[in-house]
Parts: structure tokens; C-alpha cells; sequence
């Protein structure tokens, strides 16, 4: 019967990308018994009609504007002004997106080492998700190249933990106890 329920309402079609659970991928037939589902990594799933009717299911129906999210860090020495625009001139020429909502770019958060974007980007075919997703990573790269704006990397600083001076120990032999294993004495060994 969901089968039948499925065919019935339309509520997907071959040619859709549908994520149920822990499979996503294009959907190549969908039978009485069951959907055939073709994954990113090009294995074929057999998913239950019964299951596809309890789970939760996510449609990303072709000829339909379905969004998608890219994040990038930036430097904070560069205005958000000025990185929003060259995002979105890098991301607009990008075969596979759509202009029916043109693509955008905004300041998600503040970052330990850099001010994250997202750029956000709509697409009539979203099994092309992959493909569309790594040009506008490149495409970003070079148009940040070409600008002068630098992707962050994280910078960590090491302090030494020294604990506080308790009552317990006088603060003389705290301060001996941190003191280097190795010391190197004049006309001598290296000393444990």
C-alpha cells in the first residue's frame, strides 16, 4: 500500500536527490515494494517504501532552487564589506548554480582565529552537488588569491602550567622543582 501511496502522491520522481536516514543519492526507480536510490559514491540502495513512509525524508526536487552552504574563514584584518562582494563575484559565474536566487554571502560567526562566511547558493540539479561544491571552493581560493585576502590558519601559543603555591609547600622548592633537569656545568657533564 505506501507504495502505491508513493506513486500516488508524487511525492518524489526519478531524477530527485532524496536523503532518508543515513542514505542520500538520486533516486532511479521507485517500485511497489521499494525505492532505488543511486549514492554520491555511486552504490545502489534499495530503500523500503515502508520505511521511506515512517522516517523522515528530505526531498531535493530537479527544476527546484535547492540551497546550499559553503563556509570559508578569513583574516579579521579584511572588512566584511569587502569579502562579501568578492565572495559573491567569485561564486556568481559558476556553472550548475542558478540566478532564479542569486547566490549570497554573509558573515556567520566569529571564529578563535577568523571571521567565518558562508556563502550560499542555489541549484536546479543538487546531484551535482559535489562537483558544483569543490569549483566554488577553487573558485574562491583564486579570487582571494587574486585580492590579497588570506585564509587563516590556527596559531596556538604553549605556556608551561605552574601550579599555585599552596600552604603545604613553601614556595622556595616550588620554584626548584621547575628548574631544568639538564643543566650544563662549566668544565663538566651534563648533568640528569
Amino acid at each position: 500500500l505506501l507504495g502505491i501511496a508513493l506513486h500516488m502522491d508524487d511525492t518524489f520522481q526519478p531524477g530527485d536527490v532524496i536523503r532518508s536516514g543515513e542514505f542520500i543519492g538520486i533516486v532511479e526507480a521507485i517500485r511497489w515494494r521499494g525505492t532505488r536510490l543511486r549514492t554520491f559514491d555511486n552504490n545502489v540502495v534499495i530503500i523500503p517504501n515502508s520505511t521511506l513512509a515512517r522516517e523522515r525524508l528530505e526531498i531535493f526536487p530537479r527544476n527546484n532552487p535547492n540551497a546550499r552552504l559553503i563556509q570559508v574563514n578569513v583574516d579579521y584584518h579584511f572588512p566584511p564589506a569587502f569579502v562579501i562582494r568578492v565572495l559573491v563575484q567569485a561564486v556568481s559565474n559558476i556553472q550548475g548554480i542558478t540566478h532564479v536566487v542569486p547566490p549570497l554571502a554573509r558573515v556567520a560567526g566569529f571564529a578563535e582565529f577568523a571571521l567565518t562566511y558562508e556563502v550560499k547558493y542555489f541549484m536546479m540539479d543538487y546531484a551535482m552537488r559535489d562537483r558544483v561544491d569543490a569549483d566554488i571552493r577553487k573558485a574562491i581560493w583564486y579570487a582571494f588569491k587574486r585580492n590579497g585576502i588570506r585564509i587563516p590558519l590556527p596559531v596556538r601559543s604553549v605556556q608551561e602550567y605552574v601550579p599555585p603555591v599552596t600552604l603545604q609547600q613553601p614556595a622556595d622548592e616550588l620554584r626548584i622543582a621547575h628548574v631544568p633537569r639538564k643543566l650544563l656545568m662549566l668544565g663538566g657533564d651534563a648533568q640528569a
